[in-house]
């Protein structure tokens, strides 16, 4: 099986995969600082 036709077959549930990753990292990033504050280890 070539590579191109792995990605045919599997391009949706890749997609989802990435857009779940992206979206798991983005919440926990942008909640860091309110969880560094909230635990009293402030970075600053």
């Amino acid at each position: 099986m070539s590579i191109k036709s792995f990605l045919n077959k599997r391009k949706y549930e890749l997609l989802l995969i990435i857009l779940i990753q992206r979206l798991y990292t983005g919440i926990v990033v942008s909640d860091m600082l309110f969880y560094l504050e909230f635990f009293g280890l402030s970075i600053w």
